[in-house]
């Protein structure tokens, strides 16, 4: 078995393949929070405001996509989106916090449907 092989059948790399979006969404909102510049502020209010969007959207229409058979839990979506949430805290982005606190609940509740 090849190294990329038994990288792709890794537990921990098949939990995280499937929340690259959200990882990639706290680190930017790691960098927008400690950085000066104004673009990646852009960014991240563009990203929460489509995510909010969408989840408001499936959850008022009571959307639930399939979910692949090996897809992490919700546990590790809730740590995601908390995560990113406690970012915006610290960094005194009460909107956006309360934007993703409101996303993470949208997906806990259309989970348990």
């Amino acid at each position: 078995m090849s190294a990329y092989a038994a990288l792709r059948t890794a537990v921990p790399f098949r939990l995280l393949r499937h929340a690259v979006p959200g990882l990639v969404a706290l680190a930017m909102a790691l960098f927008a929070v400690t950085s000066e510049q104004a673009w990646p502020f852009d960014v991240v209010a563009g990203y929460t405001g489509l995510m909010l969007v969408l989840k408001l959207g499936a959850y008022v229409a009571e959307v639930k996509p399939p979910r692949p058979l090996n897809a992490p839990s919700g546990a590790v979506y809730g740590v995601v989106y908390g995560a990113t949430a406690l970012t915006f805290l610290l960094g005194q982005w009460w909107i956006t916090a309360a934007a993703w606190v409101t996303i993470g609940g949208l997906s806990f509740l259309a989970a348990r449907r």
